[in-house]
């Protein structure tokens, strides 16, 4: 992202005596407009043409569009939308992607019978436990319980993956010979997961579902599968210039495309399923993420006719999986995209263009199990925790599952015994540590690269930190967690390392840029310090049910609307919450300070701290005695929110407390009136 600097020219005044015009100067401005004109129409043309989209030409061109040839890396990671989820459009001219609609699509519910999954709210905001991965803990973590959030990734000029001799685009099968130069492709995918209704369409040839319409899926091919919720479907468009056609799709590049592809369609299906498939149980094996090597049931890949060209390979692609979210996961922490920042993602839209040294890469998708209800390391109240980490959670298993070595391995409780703390909030092991259910990572920023995290700016949910009862996930629980649950605003909270200095509160906006060493940052664990203990950075986010400190003075102020010095006044301050309602039942520490530096607050100082009691209900009062005359302020922050939960009362005017203050300046005003008059007169004279 760069922001243009902006200057401000100031002219001359214009003399408005005789001036003589130059005639020509009308002329040159006519054909400097049209000029102007005219570039402004080619930039509208420019700027409404996919800019992902190439010439028939393009091998020539040295500096295709979307690729500052040569380029730093630039990456932006940018958390929004918390939680938030939308349901997938049953409108079929949609073709299987969001309207926009908010809602926990059908699939929850097959998680929830058929993985132990519970969603604890069905409305915004949407919050979802789970149970953790089949592992051999030696302390059980219980559960966890999270909040889906939008992640999104821009990141331009990466130099890890290209199509030259010796690069990889990781996404693409090598079909043809890898060691000659690949071109260029475009990919834009969209992942999401199955309806019932969708396998069933699917195979009703009287349907007109997507994926036999758009995708030319037949409906013969279309397996019968039941649904368990899991089943995914990515689909969309890639385009391949002739030399990116003959690397990755084995055509022979030496006529027109369209012909060479309709010839092989079936065996580029085949052949490309089939690397897939050998990645996923191999080198990018999705079992430790998964529980299940990658399985794909359908791919298809056919021609656009209508965009294709004889030198430009216009694709659409369709398939069917248990995994290919995952191994798109694998592709992406290969192509060092999202090497440690991992999960699960639905509503996912990949698009990427991939030249011969770097491509162009942004992926935004609805991220699960990641953003976890949590407690706040430093104030006993309920938040959500983020941090870096990788999407594996059970440990490689011989002899089978080796090709991938999983960085959780040196976390397994199978094999050591280290712990971390668990803030789960509503499990049985809640405050105590307990073996790793997820692994942890380092997220290093390098110049040039940056995260950015957008608050909520309503009212979310959040659960009082609590140690439950049992881990069962079931209607109990269910209703025992809602028993514990509040709503507030969310603020910055306790992170690791310390993010204030990052953190916009006016915008509800954190932005830690790099170069960041997140090494440095980490937080050791106390068994291995070669291992961490959680990851880095860990991002905090606390739900306060106070949003504002209504400060006022309770006497009204005299008349001209000042104070006095040296008069105890009442100070009261109110606790509340977004909505601008009073929080009754508030517990937290308000900081009072003015800058009258010789006032007292409480018959103290000119600060003071005060934690509010339940007897209080929201309202507790002190008085302010003025020192000094002029304008003060009177300001209150929380004591652990400080950069949220603020307040205060407008600047007042102070003057001093003497009682024939207004005797006084009667006089002295009418003195001052007949002066001026005095000397207006002799002026005349």
């Amino acid at each position: 992202m760069h922001e243009e600097n902006s200057e401000t020219t100031c002219y001359p005044a214009l003399d408005k005596g005789n001036v003589e015009i130059d005639r020509s100067i009308k002329v040159r401005n006519k054909i400097l407009a049209i000029g102007i004109i005219a570039i402004m129409v080619i930039s509208a043309f420019a700027m409404l043409t996919p800019s992902r989209s190439y010439d028939s030409d393009l091998d020539e061109q040295p500096v295709p569009a979307g690729i500052e040839y040569g380029g730093d890396r630039e990456t932006t990671y940018t958390i929004s939308d918390m939680f938030q989820s939308y349901m997938k459009s049953r409108d079929y001219a949609d073709l299987g992607r969001t309207n926009g609609t908010s809602g926990l699509n059908e699939w929850w519910d097959f998680r929830e019978s058929g993985y132990g999954e519970l969603i604890i709210r069905d409305t915004y905001p949407y919050i979802i436990a789970s149970p953790p991965g089949p592992a051999s803990y030696d302390v059980d973590p219980g559960f966890y319980t999270y909040a889906p959030y939008r992640l999104e990734v821009e990141a331009s000029n990466v130099s890890d993956m290209g199509t030259a001799t010796g690069k990889d685009t990781y996404f693409l099968p090598f079909l043809g010979n890898p060691n000659q130069d690949g071109g260029w492709v475009n990919i834009s995918w969209y992942g999401t997961y199955l309806y019932s209704q969708d396998i069933s369409d699917i195979r009703n040839r009287g349907v007109a579902h997507y994926a036999n319409t758009y995708y030319d899926l037949f409906y013969r091919d279309m397996p019968n599968i039941a649904n368990d919720g899991w089943w995914h479907e990515l689909m969309g468009e890639m385009n391949f210039t002739r030399q990116a056609a003959k690397k990755f799709l084995g055509l022979p590049g030496t006529g027109d495309l369209r012909t060479e592809y309709a010839a092989v369609d079936g065996d580029v299906e085949a052949d490309w399923m089939d690397e897939w498939l050998a990645d996923g149980g191999g080198q990018y094996d999705t079992y430790t993420n998964y529980e299940y090597s990658d399985d794909i049931r359908v791919m298809r890949i056919s021609m656009d006719y209508d965009n294709s060209t004889a030198d430009l390979l216009q694709l659409r692609f369709y398939s069917i999986s248990w995994g290919n979210e995952m191994l798109l996961t694998r592709y992406l922490e290969a192509g060092n995209i999202t090497p440690s920042w991992q999960g699960y993602m639905e509503d996912m839209w990949l698009n990427m263009t991939i030249g011969p040294d770097m491509a162009d890469v942004y992926l935004s998708g609805i991220f699960l199990y990641q953003m976890l209800a949590w407690k706040d390391p430093d104030a006993f109240k309920g938040a959500w925790s983020m941090e870096a980490l990788h999407s594996d959670y059970i440990p490689n298993r011989a002899p089978l599952h080796l090709g991938y070595p999983s960085p959780y391995n040196d976390y397994n409780p199978a094999t050591t015994n280290l712990m971390r703390p668990s803030y789960n909030v509503g499990t049985t092991q809640f405050g105590n540590n307990v073996s790793y259910w997820i692994t942890p990572m380092i997220l290093n920023l390098t110049d040039g690269e940056r995260m950015i995290f957008r608050l909520p700016s309503t009212s979310v949910y959040a659960f009082e930190p609590y140690r439950g009862a049992s881990d069962t996930l079931d209607a109990a629980k269910q209703t025992e967690m809602l028993s514990y649950g509040y709503w507030g605003e969310m603020v910055l909270g306790s992170c690791t390392p310390d993010m204030a200095s990052n953190y916009d509160a006016a915008n509800k906006t954190l932005t830690l840029n790099g170069p960041f060493d997140a090494w440095a940052a980490r937080v050791p664990n106390q068994g291995d310090t070669s291992l961490i203990e959680q990851g880095s950075p860990m991002f905090v986010f606390t739900v306060s049910e106070v949003s504002d400190y209504d400060v006022e003075i309770v006497e009204p102020p005299e008349t001209g609307g000042y104070y006095r010095i040296g008069v105890d006044y009442t100070l009261r301050v109110t606790a509340k919450d977004l909505s601008g309602s009073t929080v009754t039942d508030w517990n937290g520490t308000v900081i009072i300070t003015t800058n009258d530096t010789l006032a007292t607050l409480g018959g103290g100082s000119n600060s003071i701290t005060h934690t509010f009691q339940a007897s209080e209900n929201g309202v507790w009062e002190t008085t302010i005695n003025f020192g000094t005359v002029g304008w003060w302020a009177v300001d209150a922050a929380d004591e652990n929110f400080t950069l949220d939960v603020t307040g205060g009362l407008a600047t007042e005017v102070v003057y001093a407390d003497i009682p024939e203050f207004a005797v006084l300046i009667i006089p002295i005003l009418g003195a001052v009136a007949i002066f001026l008059v005095l000397r207006t007169k002799k002026r005349r004279e």
